[in-house]
């Protein structure tokens, strides 16, 4: 039923995006991983069982990841358990709408943030899209934050691209 929600959701857009979003912000506190469909102008919530869930990050990943914020050190191990959590919502997500890999055209992952100075030009996110695209078996874009601050921008790109997209869906 979920996986037919979906693609009746892809089905009002002439090319559809199915999407899974990935965020986890500067509180550490858990991931945000949310399934939408967009055509690039507009983006469509499906009716599906669970649309978006906030996936915890216990204590003791929180105090590592504090930890390396202020020590600036071996980061390693420590991107990989956080890439791997990031797996396990996106695999929660899909388990609780009855979905495989292949329904999701892409996975957005923004990586947890550790240190973020846009004013200097400077951003650091861990997380490895290749391994995420491998414990997911989809397709993952990533370090789309970097190029932001790089150009200027604060590092929220698709922040303004997605709250228009919102207001199309809207006003359809």
């Amino acid at each position: 039923m979920s996986a037919h929600a979906l693609h009746l959701a892809a089905e009002e857009t002439p090319h559809p995006v199915v999407a899974i979003g990935l965020m986890s912000g500067t509180s550490m506190d858990a991931i945000d991983c949310a399934l939408l469909v967009t055509d690039g102008e507009r983006v469509f919530f499906p009716h599906v069982p669970c649309p978006s869930l906030a996936f915890d990050i216990s204590p003791r990943m929180r105090e590592q990841m504090l930890e390396l914020c202020k020590s600036g050190g071996d980061n390693l191990e420590l991107e990989r358990q956080i890439t791997l959590l990031h797996a396990s919502a996106v695999n929660m997500l899909l388990e609780k709408n009855d979905l495989r890999p292949s329904d999701i055209d892409i996975i957005g992952f923004h990586g947890q943030t550790i240190s973020h100075r846009p004013a200097e030009h400077l951003t650091c996110q861990l997380g490895d899209a290749s391994l995420l695209a491998e414990m997911t078996k989809c397709s993952v874009v990533y370090d789309f934050r970097r190029r932001d601050v790089a150009c200027g921008g604060e590092g929220a790109p698709l922040v303004p691209v997605f709250h228009r997209a919102l207001l199309e869906s809207v006003r359809a």
